[in-house]
């Protein structure tokens, strides 16, 4: 099966047996992230222009497992990069609209929907500084691809200096936020959560601890401050979602080497309840937050530049960050004293969970400030489609 699969990808990244669409309207989400962030987007632009079937591409494995979370009309693999591939997918498809999802720019694909006249436009647009130096010292290549884009939804306002330094028009830049906020209201995973909490012993949301999206070398930390805490709160429950899922077997035999007794996501319902959930899947943490009260943010305390802490503040989660966040500057200035906490080390971190579970009421005024954050970074989806309705309306039949 896994052979064929892989042959019946491969011939439709080639071009051929590629679904024949009428009008379609695609969107291209390389990896996990994108393609989770268009999940609400995609049904509010559904129920905007109806009319337009809805293609999702993505480029990675991890992207082509969770894009069956979004309500497209088609899931398809990136065609290659090659003039006769993107030339045949294209021909198919009868694009209306193309919309990169945070922008990733293949040259044949933009040259092929150029001389074919399609609008080409970039929504939850992303651009670090680190990319702006690499596409510069390509400008030869990537000035022309960005010159002929039609707009850019940005996800935050420096974003947008970058885009025009590269030559799109500054008329056609538009700051509308990030589209990942919309999908908080709809990732709730009741039926999980259960399913975890029974595994935990069904604890208290406050006697639940959440380390997500966590790296190498960040859950040994957090197994330590655990076991510290645990000497004063006994009933605390650990959660942990590693940002790689592969790495669950790795963590959980940490925290078994640790003492705790770990229980792993796809191994539930389990025996008498554990110490500890480590989940090894992907999508589903997003819903899961309202497991505990208080969560720790991967990423941070390793050099990653930090893991989205947001969705925890949407859930009410008091949130706890290190001093790697450099992918997240907005987010951390919004939240930071509004029921979030940055730290520098495991002891800092240590010194802020004791203060936080110190106090219960302080601890739920804590959430509740981090999720009214949240809410008001929501709404990105209505603002992108009211910049894409310019080129959309009117053609619909």
């Amino acid at each position: 099966m896994a052979l064929r699969e892989f042959r019946g990808r491969f011939f439709k990244r080639l071009g051929f047996r590629i679904p024949r669409v009428n009008k379609s309207v695609w969107l291209h989400a390389p990896s996990v992230g994108e393609a989770l962030a268009v999940r609400s987007f995609v049904e509010e632009f559904r129920r905007v222009f109806p009319g337009y079937e809805i293609v999702l591409t993505t480029f990675t494995s991890g992207g082509r497992q969770v894009a069956k979370q979004v309500a497209a009309d088609h899931h398809l693999a990136l065609p290659f990069d090659l003039y006769p591939s993107v030339a045949a997918t294209v021909r198919n498809l009868k694009p209306a609209l193309v919309l990169l999802v945070e922008g990733d720019y293949w040259p044949n694909l933009l040259f092929v929907l150029a001389r074919r006249g399609v609008p080409v436009g970039v929504v939850n647009g992303r651009f670090t500084a680190r990319s702006l130096g690499g596409y510069r010292r390509a400008r030869w290549l990537f000035g022309p691809l960005f010159r002929n884009l039609k707009f850019v939804c940005a996800a935050e306002e420096e974003y947008r200096g970058r885009y025009e330094a590269m030559g799109v028009d500054e008329g056609n830049v538009a700051v509308t936020g990030n589209l990942k906020y919309d999908n908080y209201e709809t990732a709730a995973r009741p039926d999980v959560a259960a399913l975890i909490a029974e595994a935990l012993g069904n604890p208290r949301r406050d006697d639940v601890l959440v380390a997500a999206s966590t790296h190498a070398g960040e859950e040994e930390m957090v197994s330590d401050v655990y076991l510290r805490l645990r000497e004063e709160r006994e009933n605390l429950k650990l959660f942990v979602a590693p940002r790689y899922p592969a790495r669950a077997g790795e963590v959980a035999a940490l925290l078994a080497r640790k003492g705790i007794d770990a229980a792993r996501r796809t191994q539930l319902p389990a025996g008498g309840p554990a110490d500890a959930v480590v989940l090894d899947t992907l999508g589903e943490l997003g819903g899961l937050y309202p497991l505990g009260a208080v969560a720790i943010i991967g990423g941070s305390f390793v050099p990653r530049g930090g893991q989205n802490m947001m969705e925890a503040a949407y859930h009410g989660c008091v949130t706890l960050w290190g001093p790697h966040v450099e992918n997240f500057p907005l987010e951390t200035a919004r939240l930071a004293g509004r029921g979030g906490v940055r730290v520098r080390d495991e002891a800092e971190l240590m010194k802020a969970l004791k203060d936080i579970y110190a106090n219960a009421q302080v601890r739920g005024v804590l959430g509740d400030e981090a999720a009214a954050v949240a809410r008001e970074m929501m709404g990105a989806s209505k603002r992108s489609i009211a910049v894409i309705r310019r080129y959309l309306e009117g053609s619909q039949s």
